[in-house]
């Protein structure tokens, strides 16, 4: 049988992480592989690849809408195999790069659209 394979988005994310959780550390596949948000959509994260970590389902889920660093905290103190340097590197880029922020990208497309007329 064929194994089905991964988006363009996940093979990104796991060519510049690897194909493990960066939370748990589990293999990651088609099937329980997910794209975390370093600065959840709650708080008003965006879809762009610099905001975006490779994460198991489980872990995602589990993370919910808890902000990185305090997932991060408690994922150190149970122990897991986090990817430390790379998580910490994510969170200070998702916050201090406007592209993160959903309103940037909505004012650039705005913008893009009155200077086409």
């Amino acid at each position: 049988m064929k194994r089905p394979r991964l988006s363009k988005l996940k093979r990104l994310l796991i060519g510049s992480y690897g194909a493990n959780c960066v939370w748990c550390g589990v293999q990651l596949d088609e099937d329980n592989s997910t794209a975390d948000h370093v600065r959840c959509q709650s708080e008003n994260g965006s879809h762009w690849l610099g905001n975006l970590l490779p994460s198991c389902y489980d872990c995602n889920h589990k993370r919910g809408q808890t902000p990185a660093e305090d997932w991060l905290r408690r994922c150190l103190q149970a122990g897991l195999p986090v990817r430390e340097n790379a998580i910490r590197r994510a969170i200070t880029r998702a916050h201090t790069d406007p592209r993160s922020d959903r309103d940037y990208f909505h004012t650039h497309g705005r913008f893009l659209k009155e200077g086409a007329n």
